[in-house]
């Protein structure tokens, strides 16, 4: 009986104890808190060193609680944590590419999270694509550029992002930035001085070499050299008064490169370049020699000449024996060739080029043009590449001639006092083929003019032109083409 009456004790002071307050958990109900999902975009577009934002919206959330925030960046399959914020406010310093991010809201009191669907933000390089303008202030280089995205000009470009100084007179600044899905991406701005050759990353505008690292032996530039890639990408050129220098380019399938390794020394042979590169849509690339007035080509990884290694067919010339001198080419539509000669009495001629074929060369023509005003004062050369009409500009004025006959006939006249230093077709984008972009120089000043055309390859006067200015005297332009894939 005294073990029984225990265990009744025992029994009633368990009961009594779960009747107080104290022990009592009553049930508790949990926030159901979420993150509106039309708050956050899919895909974001941003720029290099520029800041993204995004407020999300939350809804549920008690206010007498507090909570904890996280913005995911996921590469591969790790992640880091780009905020701890409610909203995202972060300067871009990332690699251009595209990154997968996610969003979470958590309970600091139960833990429970709301997640937002993965979202992507794709980052340009913040001189992703626009206009390079070589320029010189007081006789001192410097690159300058106008970004597509949004017309912004960054003046003197390669000195305030790489906090140093590059003295001398720039000659020419080019872009080198052309890429493939097979053999990858050109990351180059080259920019060349009296002092010499730098090349910097196209993406940021960082310095990737040493003055004149690509050289064996340092070379001189006197006047713009010509530099190309070739249609296969995996050879680079550089003719520089009259000789050609050949590097690698990319690797098929190739990933990003950086150091492309020397310079070959100068091609041998009794030759001297206009200072072009044709490419053509595969192998071989072309070269014309202005001293024995006819075409050179080189196969891929070549390093020495041959006689043009594909016939002309259907053709009013011979590519071994043009016998005239040129002075100016550019690509034209179909990436194809327009390309001005002049003969020993100088009357001048627009020559046709199909570089774009893999086999035989068919169809190259010529036109004796109908006027030769200016040219003998000829400062830049343009050619279309959607009409077959090329431009010319002399001193204060551009012309323009008709590919299929060579009639020439004046585009613009700008004031007496302004000399045209170059002249560019845009050839990418909504306006590709329909903007002329005119480099011009009053005594040491330079602007910039974004001047449009209609289908005739005239100008369009119902559309203002644009116009920046703010350049010291201008050399050169270099389209930046966006990185491919």
């Amino acid at each position: 009986m005294k073990t029984l009456n225990i265990f009744i004790l025992l029994l009633t002071f368990t009961f009594s104890g779960c009747n107080k307050d104290s022990y009592f958990k009553p049930y508790a109900k949990i926030d159901d808190f979420s993150i509106v999902p039309e708050s956050i975009e899919s895909r974001y577009i941003i720029t290099q060193l520029d800041s993204i934002n995004i407020y999300p919206v939350l809804q549920g959330l008690n206010t007498e609680k507090s909570y904890s925030y996280e913005w995911r960046l996921y590469t591969g399959s790790t992640f880091t944590v780009l905020s701890t914020e409610k909203n995202l406010k972060e300067v871009i310093v990332l690699g251009t590419g595209t990154y997968s991010l996610q969003y979470s809201v958590i309970d600091n009191d139960t833990k429970i999270k709301a997640i937002s669907a993965l979202f992507y933000v794709e980052v340009t390089g913040g001189f992703s694509q626009g206009w390079i303008i070589g320029n010189n202030v007081n006789g001192k280089g410097q690159l300058s550029f106008i970004r597509d995205l949004d017309d912004n000009i960054s003046y003197n470009t390669l000195e305030e992002l790489n906090n140093a100084v590059y003295p001398g007179k720039v000659i020419a600044a080019y872009s080198g930035a052309v890429g493939s899905f097979f053999s990858g991406q050109f990351k180059q701005i080259l920019y060349f001085t009296d002092q010499g050759l730098t090349v910097f990353n196209s993406d940021n505008m960082m310095q990737t070499s040493e003055l004149d690292y690509y050289f064996i032996d340092p070379l001189t530039y006197l006047n713009k050299p010509g530099y190309g890639i070739s249609g296969t990408l995996y050879d680079q050129y550089l003719v520089n008064e009259g000789l050609l220098y050949a590097a690698e380019g990319q690797d098929f399938f190739g990933a990003e490169i950086v150091d492309y390794g020397k310079f070959t020394p100068a091609f041998e042979g009794d030759y001297s370049l206009f200072p072009f590169v044709f490419s053509s849509t595969g192998s071989p690339t072309y070269f014309y020699d202005n001293k024995n007035k006819k075409f050179l080509s080189v196969p891929y990884f070549g390093r020495s000449f041959s006689y043009p290694t594909t016939s002309m067919t259907n053709a009013q010339f011979s590519l071994n024996a043009v016998g005239r001198t040129m002075v100016a080419a550019d690509q034209c539509k179909s990436n194809n060739y327009f390309a001005l000669l002049k003969d020993n009495s100088n009357d001048y001629y627009i020559y046709y080029l199909p570089f774009s074929a893999t086999s035989a060369v068919s169809g190259g023509k010529y036109y004796k043009l109908s006027s030769f005003a200016g040219l003998d004062k000829l400062a830049a050369f343009a050619a279309s590449n959607v009409w077959d009409y090329a431009y010319f500009a002399a001193e204060n004025k551009i012309y323009k001639i008709d590919g299929t006959n060579g009639t020439v006939t004046l585009f613009q006249e700008f004031p007496s006092d302004t000399q045209v230093a170059d002249i560019k077709i845009l050839k990418n984008g909504t306006e590709s083929g329909k903007q002329i972009t005119v480099a011009l120089n009053k005594g040491e000043t330079g602007e910039i003019q974004y001047i449009y055309m209609t289908t005739f390859g005239d100008r369009d006067t119902s559309r203002e032109s644009k116009v920046f200015t703010g350049f010291g005297h201008i050399v050169n332009l270099s389209y930046r083409l966006p990185n491919a894939g």
